[in-house]
């Protein structure tokens, strides 16, 4: 079995070339937002403060082989605060 050659219409393949379906052009519409970082950690300016030294506690997480993930905030001066709070 050999399929029949199947050939455009030109009038199709004009068109195409006249008005692309997928536009390259970048929409002003995208600078109205800023950009959005996604980098791998925590916003740092949502995190609570230390109650005995004042600095931005950081976000830990210990791993369990069974369970779900204990996850709290930490002094950044551990172990040497023993401040923690509990993940809200």
């Amino acid at each position: 079995y050999t399929p029949a050659k199947v050939t455009a219409a030109p009038e199709l393949v004009t068109a195409y070339a006249v008005s692309p379906a997928v536009s390259m052009d970048i929409p002003e519409a995208y600078d109205e937002y800023p950009p959005q970082d996604k980098r791998p950690f925590m916003n740092m300016d949502t995190a609570p403060v230390c109650p005995a030294c004042g600095v931005p506690m950081i976000l830990h997480s210990e791993k369990r082989l069974l369970f779900k993930p204990k996850e709290e905030y930490i002094c950044q001066n551990a172990p040497s605060c023993p401040e923690t709070m509990p993940l809200e």
